[in-house]
């Protein structure tokens, strides 16, 4: 054979060489190329599984760095002082006499109906001290202003005794619950690296006055006793007389009390509304503007009294305090309740003042 024909034979195997992988090994690379496609579907579905669930495991960590910064800490002995020492504040602050606070010793906190230790700590004070209501309800308005996930968990007042009894004062008594949670929880969270809030509101500043307004220790007022009935015999026949009118007032006038006056709500809608209390059954009843009192409307409503307009035009005046038998004419209230009597007439000038513009006799400026 000579040269020109064996390079002819080498050409000739080369090309039947690569026809047969070809024909044969271009399926096999195939079906991995699509094996592999196949995979990475798979892997990216997978990977934007994992992703999903990163995010939901990130908020709850997110939530729990939160509570541990409100604790300040994972340390309950620091988190023990820290809050002594905020407690004393409040009680300073809020006008509360010879408050006492005695520390319990930290306890292991389980939730209700659990057995397993849940790894978070209790911290635990009992509260005592003197002052008046109100004294006692900004110290718990101020407490539940703190970052502390905090709680009362036990309230008693009752009268002071002693050489602390004074008057308009009642006694305090209270427990307080913190919770410090582990630092282990959802994630590691380090204490290091987190700054306590100076406050976290718990409430909603509404209606304190409705509550620090009023006495808790109302003393008994016996009611008076009902009129003993005269029966006299008939010496002469009369003709049948008309039933006598019904009392213009309220027929518990003596024994229904103004105990206070709430103004509340917002710009949108304010809430202006007298307590009326009876000392005789100790049930009460919110009276607002345009609303029936003592036989009458009511017209105003202020911190010193409540003023109501009966049909026959008489205006009347009751003063926080005082029985709805005890109230006085508007035009001799001056001298008495000269803030109700300034407040109300203004609002007589404003009313004539509307009235005459729809008349016609005055023309608005505009």
């Amino acid at each position: 054979m000579s040269g020109r024909e064996r390079r002819m034979a080498v050409v000739l195997g080369v090309v039947a060489g690569g026809i047969a992988v070809w024909k044969v090994g271009l399926p096999v690379v195939h079906e991995q190329l699509f094996a592999v496609e196949v995979d990475n579907k798979k892997l990216r579905g997978q990977i934007e599984e994992l992703n999903a669930k990163l995010q939901g495991v990130s908020d709850p960590r997110t939530r729990y760095a939160t509570y541990v910064a409100r604790t300040g800490g994972v340390d309950a002995e620091k988190v023990k002082l820290d809050l002594h020492a905020k407690l004393n504040e409040l009680a300073s602050a809020s006008g509360l006499q010879s408050p006492r606070l005695t520390p319990s010793p930290i306890a292991d906190y389980r939730p209700a109906g659990s057995r397993r230790r849940s790894g978070i700590k209790q911290v635990e004070f009992s509260v005592t001290a003197d002052g008046t209501l109100e004294s006692v309800v900004e110290f718990l308005r101020a407490f539940y202003e703190l970052p502390y996930i905090a709680q009362v968990g036990t309230l008693k007042l009752e009268p002071p005794s002693g050489r602390n009894k004074r008057e308009g004062f009642v006694h305090f008594r209270a427990t307080i619950e913190a919770l410090v949670p582990p630092v282990h929880a959802v994630g590691e969270v380090n204490p290091e690296h987190i700054t306590q809030p100076a406050s976290d509101v718990k409430h909603r500043d509404l209606r304190y006055a409705a509550i620090w307004e009023r006495d808790p220790f109302t003393e008994y007022v016996e009611p008076p006793p009902p009129p003993t009935p005269m029966i006299e015999e008939a010496r002469e026949v009369v003709e049948d007389a008309p039933p006598p009118a019904p009392p213009i007032g309220d027929p518990q006038a003596g024994v229904k009390v103004i105990r206070m006056t709430l103004d509340y709500g917002t710009a949108e809608k304010r809430i202006q509304e007298a307590m009326v209390v009876n000392v005789q059954d100790q049930t009460s009843a919110y009276v607002g503007l345009g609303e029936d009192l003592d036989g009458g409307k009511v017209q105003l409503v202020s911190a010193w009294g409540v003023v109501a307009r009966r049909e026959s035009g008489e205006e009347f005046v009751y003063g926080i305090g005082k029985t709805l038998a005890e109230s006085i004419s508007f035009e001799a209230s001056l001298g008495s309740y000269p803030e109700v009597y300034y407040a109300y007439g203004k609002i007589r000038i404003q009313k004539v003042t509307e009235m005459a513009v729809d008349a016609g006799q005055l023309t608005p400026i505009e």
